[in-house]
């Protein structure tokens, strides 16, 4: 029997006995000390994938000079457990017009905002986004205070094909929010029930 010229891992060759189950064998055996001893090794990694993770990107309507719009994005459907953390940024045809959240803590939603600070008009302007939950227990990983909670209504997207359609999502009742977006598929959501 042959070992791999790193690990020394046992292999069959061309000239061994068939013996399956002893190659088999014989390998797992020596695999394990292997990654016992790359536990660490392997636990860092994975500890700086995040847990789940969503983003996308929402048109929202031309804005007039000094002055704000807001749109609810929805996130996949169960892809978070706990609140993420959102980052957002966006693009105009013609003009510079900051963007943000509302700050809400939700697993299913958030709120993205845009302001046109400019004497011109806005065009073309998208929301870019982005969610991260890097714990299965925390949005940003650590310890976070209890989310406020307020009035909902349930967000229901009916686009063909999209992974949301037909799961209603619940979402902050908010009554300066201009319409809602599905995160998935990026259609707007008319079907909102309370």
């Amino acid at each position: 029997m042959k070992t791999t010229p790193i690990y020394g891992w046992p292999y069959p060759d061309s000239a061994d006995h068939t013996r399956t189950w002893e190659y088999w064998q014989s390998l797992a055996l020596a695999i394990e000390p292997t990654v016992k001893a790359n536990a660490n090794s392997i636990a860092a990694l994975t500890a700086k994938v995040p847990f789940a993770m969503a983003a996308g990107k929402v048109a929202i309507a031309d804005r007039n000079p000094d002055q704000g719009g807001s749109v609810v994005v929805t996130y996949p459907a169960g892809r978070f457990t706990q609140a993420p953390v959102i980052t957002v940024g966006t693009a105009s045809v013609n003009s510079y017009a900051p963007a943000g959240t509302d700050g809400s803590t939700s697993t299913t939603s958030f709120i993205a905002k845009c302001y046109n600070p400019t004497t011109i008009a806005a065009t073309g302007l998208v929301v870019h986004w982005t969610a991260v939950q890097m714990t299965s227990s925390s949005g940003p990983g650590r310890a976070e205070p209890a989310a406020e909670t307020g009035p909902t209504v349930n967000a229901t997207c009916h686009t063909a094909g999209c992974s949301n359609a037909g799961t209603a999502i619940p979402i902050a009742d908010n009554p300066d929010v201009e319409r809602v977006v599905c995160g998935v598929c990026s259609q707007t959501i008319t079907d909102l029930a309370a």
